[in-house]
C-alpha cells in the first residue's frame, strides 16, 4: 500500500516516465523482537516484488529498527511501518493539475 500511495501522489504531475520514478524508503520496525524480523523481511519482499513489476526503483532511505521500549516489566512495540517517498523528473513544472479552482478568464464564474 505504501508504494501505491506514493505513486498516486505523483498522478497529477507530468513525469517523464514511470521507469524514471525513484523512491526513498523509511522503515520503522521492532526488528529485534521475536517474529518481527520475519515480518520485516516479508514486507520488504512484497515491496520489492511490486516495485519490480512496475519498473520503479528504490535508491535510498533509512531505518529505525529499535521501535520498542521497555516499560517496567513489559515491552511495548510500535507497529511495523514503511513510508515511501517518490520523486521523478518533471520537465515542465507548470504542467500539473492543482486542487484549487481557478478562474482563467477573470469573470468570476466557474462555468
Amino acid at each position: 500500500m505504501a508504494v501505491g500511495e506514493a505513486l498516486t501522489n505523483l498522478v497529477f504531475a507530468r513525469v517523464t516516465a514511470l521507469k524514471d520514478v525513484k523512491c526513498s524508503g523509511n522503515w520503522m520496525w521492532a526488528a529485534k523482537l521475536p517474529g518481527e524480523g520475519v515480518c520485516l523481511w516479508e514486507a520488504c519482499r512484497a515491496m520489492c516484488d511490486v516495485m519490480g513489476q512496475l519498473g520503479v526503483a528504490i535508491d535510498g532511505g533509512k531505518d529505525s529498527l529499535s521501535m520498542a521500549a521497555r516499560v517496567e516489566d513489559e515491552t511495548v512495540k510500535a507497529p511495523g511501518a514503511l513510508v515511501i517517498s517518490a520523486y521523478a523528473v518533471c520537465p515542465d513544472i507548470t504542467a500539473t493539475v492543482t486542487p484549487d479552482l481557478e478562474d482563467p478568464d477573470g469573470k468570476g464564474g466557474i462555468c
